[in-house]
């Protein structure tokens, strides 16, 4: 479904960073053990105020643009995401890669290797480029 105008582009584009990075943030909290004492409510108070936030309809700018691009990069289930600029002026002009980032590891960390995703303003999609695992010498 196409956002109706601009302004709501923008509010899209807002709401979505704020999830996604309100998503993250937990995330990173409970990998770390922050939300094991010191911050348990904090942390269960931002959780359940992002489970409540309603879901938009929308898969373009009002432009028609897509607001965002998945690449899906193994089997187990392994995307990536861009959020697009809700103004088209804030669009990239070149294709950038993120940094490398481990697959899920069989034993160790690294063992299956690592991907890097680039993602191309122009066709406003995104690829992925597989490093191989090192190897013990």
């Amino acid at each position: 479904m196409r956002s109706p105008d601009p302004n709501t582009d923008h509010l899209i584009h807002a709401a979505r960073r704020v999830v996604r990075t309100g998503t993250w943030l937990i995330q990173e909290l409970s990998d770390h053990g922050h939300s094991d004492g010191c911050c348990t409510g904090a942390a269960e108070a931002f959780t359940d105020a992002l489970a409540t936030m309603p879901t938009d309809p929308f898969t373009r700018y009002s432009d028609g643009r897509p607001i965002c691009s998945t690449v899906a990069v193994d089997g187990d289930g392994m995307e990536f995401q861009h959020l697009w600029p809700a103004d088209p002026a804030d669009m990239p002009a070149e294709p950038w890669e993120e940094l490398p980032t481990a697959l899920a590891p069989r034993a160790r960390h690294g063992d299956r290797g690592y991907v890097v995703v680039r993602w191309d303003p122009r066709s406003l999609t995104g690829s992925v480029r597989y490093i191989e695992p090192l190897r013990a010498v």
